[in-house]
């Protein structure tokens, strides 16, 4: 308890120190004052800025602005910058990540521009900056001066102070920094360190709107703290009628400012805070022992020296008839009475306020104090009014308790705080994957922050000339190759970031009559650590051009040019990961991005039944159950819930599990025949078991009389793509429309060609109309299946048949999802 109190009232006690003093984190101006606290021409206590005066701070700057340390005569001396800063030397920037330290190159009034991350290496980035002229621009300048001493566990304020001549607003940034280090909208920087070391900090001032930046370099000394130590010693008697005189001294280890304050004391006790001087005239019936409890604190923690002094009458052989503690007036005291209702809620990264009122029937003056609370909260001792920015790490409940004093009594307040954790931003923007050699490419990056944090922007990964506005988002680029870049964008509100991966296909020129390819099928979002995650990503190209896969997501994840992603994660890539897939078909681009969660490898308390080997014609069809209820095949004693699945999908051969449990095959390419080895994991264990394919004579006659699967059974007639929007989100009852196109490969005109598409579960069948294929044009035909308003949620295979005079006929099958 004692700690804590002190902690806090010690704020008090720091107001004896000059004007010119830097307390709590705060700066003195204009008077005498506490700490992180706004001060207006005289004593205050706050957690704001200065006002009504200037701040004294460190150093102040001389002949110019730059980067680090003390400028003279516009020479710059500093950490990270080198060379000559004459006055007009500031720092712009396109793209800002808290990671950055730069070099700057022959300046002479010249601006830095191009201020970009270079690396994905936290704090080690390094980049040279180009100069451009700084005709009449007009920067923010700094004021303050940087508190340059912090202490492990205890919170790190800095409040920047900087002006415009055009008063426009502002906007601050942490350009180099720890992690956890952030600033608000209002310049207020804020860092609890966990050990201690020196660490190089540079913060940025810009006028809004602008890339302007003006910079300014510190080192932050972090150590550990040692408490202050008292050297005086009071004395233990005093006389009734006589002036009892006891001034406070101590020492602090670390040079820290002390300063005290009795928190106990008998009635009549005054105090000086400037001379730390503790003053008491007993009366006749204060004859007896008095407890007298001092706090020493330096800001972080505190001292207690507890003493007991006794008072005897005028006469020396009388040692009073009362002799009870504080005398016969001390008992009418009444103790002060808490009137406020606590505000018990907060949310991470966003200030808490909280007035404490109190009354004291006996007027007596009242202090506030704290004896229990979160890490970094505050308490003006005079107002009572508490504040406080918790942290993500603070979320949920925080046990707070005041206490209200009027010298002699005290009244406390017991009051939990849920704080509610920060919620990261979120992209609503979609990336623009194309764009043209030599011309611009914009695409304007928009996330929000559920909790109206401001959100920096960065781009980890980008390809060279890309540049970001850390503010606004907008990315501007002009290519000058063709080919295939890997885009990251960063998004943070000063907590962790997220990502967005996306992949821009620069071509020569537009083709404007072309059908860009189209995704069907849905990803696979979950992986298991130490286990091979395959992924067949299904595209379609209505004008039958080659397609070309692309991902961009964790190391070590490839695509294959069948569009099959593979990965085996290892134990220190669990958790979520950015997946951006990308297919183009030589001009045009389509993308899909997920997130892919890797699960803990299992320990290995799954075991499977030995599985025999199956048997199925090469002909089997989509829906083919190859195992029927799996999840009987795999048990877990160690967890109820048993999860299969499939490892071994290829572009050829493909299955599902369906609603039922039941393994299913969903594509066999006609050419394959012998025996495949099939892939299974329950809970992380993987088994496998062979299936066995035998080749038919007639693949017209596969024994289960749903036709042909094969494509390509006759060569005279080509599937370029088969399209049906949202295949994996049908509602019963609808209508979808299933796209088609097909040209001839070889042979003559093929006449009466007409395309059947149909759902044999359902009962489901919709035809096209008549037409002819000639030549090498591509026609396209859309049919309408209805969906019955009966069927039920699951998997269906969708069998589409292409039939024409002269024994032309091509099957092929696609699978929907209705929810």
């Amino acid at each position: 308890m004692n700690q804590k109190i002190l902690t806090t009232l010690i704020v008090f006690l720091l107001a004896i120190t000059p004007a010119t003093a830097d307390m709590f984190g705060g700066q003195f101006a204009g008077g005498q004052g506490i700490g992180s606290g706004q001060i207006a021409g005289g004593q205050g206590i706050g957690s704001g800025q200065l006002a009504g005066g200037q701040g004294i701070g460190a150093g102040q700057l001389a002949g110019g602005f730059g980067i680090g340390g003390q400028l003279a005569s516009g020479q710059g001396i500093g950490s990270g910058m080198t060379g000559q800063m004459p006055s007009s030397n500031f720092v712009t920037q396109n793209s800002i990540q808290n990671t950055n330290t730069f070099t700057t190159q022959n300046l002479n009034n010249n601006l830095l521009n191009n201020f970009e991350t270079r690396t994905d290496t936290p704090r080690t980035t390094t980049q040279t900056l180009q100069q451009i002229t700084t005709t009449g621009t007009t920067l923010p300048r700094i004021t303050s001066s940087p508190v340059t001493t912090a202490r492990v566990n205890f919170r790190y304020h800095y409040q920047i102070i900087a002006t415009q001549p055009n008063n426009q607003p502002l906007a601050y940034l942490i350009l180099n920094g720890p992690n956890g280090m952030s600033v608000t909208n209002t310049g207020r920087v804020s860092w609890t360190p966990n050990q201690t070391g020196q660490y190089n900090i540079q913060i940025g001032v810009k006028t809004q709107g602008t890339n302007l930046v003006t910079p300014q370099s510190y080192t932050i000394t972090v150590t550990e703290n040692q408490a202050p130590e008292i050297t005086s010693q009071p004395t233990l008697t005093a006389i009734v009628g006589q002036e009892y005189v006891y001034q406070i001294t101590a020492t602090d280890a670390d040079g820290d400012r002390t300063g005290s304050l009795p928190v106990q004391s008998p009635q009549g006790t005054n105090f000086n805070i400037q001379t730390q001087t503790l003053t008491w005239t007993p009366t006749a019936n204060q004859v007896g022992q008095h407890t007298f409890k001092i706090l020493v604190g330096d800001s972080f923690t505190t001292t207690e020296q507890q003493f007991t002094v006794t008072v005897r009458s005028s006469s020396s052989n009388n040692n009073g008839s009362n002799g009870g503690a504080d005398g016969g007036s001390d008992n009418t005291n009444r103790a002060p009475v808490i009137t406020s209702t606590p505000i018990t809620n907060a949310a991470a990264g966003t200030r808490y306020t909280y007035d404490v009122e109190a009354t004291d029937a006996d007027n007596n003056l009242l202090t506030y104090a704290l004896l229990s609370y979160p890490q970094s909260m505050r308490i003006n001792f005079q107002t009572g009014v508490i504040t406080w920015i918790p942290t993500t790490a603070q979320a949920g409940n925080n046990n707070v308790r005041v206490v209200v004093s009027d010298g002699r009594t005290s009244t406390t307040q017991d009051f939990i705080i849920n704080v509610a954790a920060n919620a990261l931003p979120q992209f609503v923007s979609s990336p623009i994957n194309n764009a043209i050699v030599n011309q611009p490419y914009t695409y304007n990056v928009d996330a929000i922050d559920p909790n109206n944090d401001n959100i920096v922007y960065a781009l980890p990964t980008k390809p060279t000339g890309m540049t970001i506005n850390p503010l606004t988002g907008i990315i501007t680029w002009i290519p000058t190759s063709t080919g295939f870049f890997n885009v990251t964008v960063s998004a943070t509100d000063g907590g962790q970031p997220v990502l967005q991966l996306f992949t821009i296909h620069v071509q020569s020129q537009n083709t404007i009559n072309n059908h860009p390819p189209v995704i069907t099928s849905t990803p696979i979002r979950t992986a298991t650590a130490g286990t091979q995650y395959l992924y067949v990503v299904l595209a379609d190209d209505a004008d039958g051009d080659t397609k070309t896969f692309n991902v961009n997501g964790p190391s070590g994840m490839t695509i294959n040019s069948l569009g099959v992603i593979s990965w085996t994660p290892n134990n220190t890539q669990t958790g979520n990961h950015p997946v951006s897939v990308s297919v183009t078909d030589g001009t045009d681009t389509a993308s899909q991005t997920y997130t892919l969660t890797v699960q803990t490898q299992s320990q290995g308390s799954a075991s499977w039944q030995t599985i025999p080997t199956v048997t199925i014609n090469q002909g089997a069809t989509s829906g083919t159950i190859i195992l029927s209820n799996v999840l009987d095949r795999c048990t877990d004693p160690a967890n109820p819930f048993v999860n299969v699945q499939i490892l071994s999908n290829t572009a050829d051969l493909q299955f599902t599990i369906d609603s039922r449990n039941d393994l299913k095959l969903i594509y066999i390419h006609p050419n394959v025949v012998g025996t495949r080895q099939v892939r299974l994991a329950c809970n992380g264990v993987a088994t496998s078991f062979n299936l066995n394919i035998q080749a038919t004579n007639n693949q017209n006659n596969n024994g289960n009389n749903n036709g042909n699967t094969g494509s390509n059974s006759n060569s005279e007639i080509t599937v370029n793509s088969i399209i049906i929007p949202n295949a994996y989100d049908i509602s019963p009852g609808s209508r979808i429309p299933i796209t088609v196109s097909v040209r001839k490969t070889t042979g003559p005109r093929i006449e009466d060609v007409q395309i059947t598409a149909t759902i044999q579960t359902l009962g489901a069948r919709a035809t096209s109309s008549v037409f002819d294929i000639e030549g090498s044009t591509s026609v396209r035909r859309t049919v309408f299946l209805q969906i019955p308003g009966s069927a039920d949620p699951g998997i269906y295979t969708v069998r589409i048949s292409i039939d024409g005079r002269n024994g032309v006929h091509e099957q092929l099958h696609r699978q929907i999802t209705i929810r």
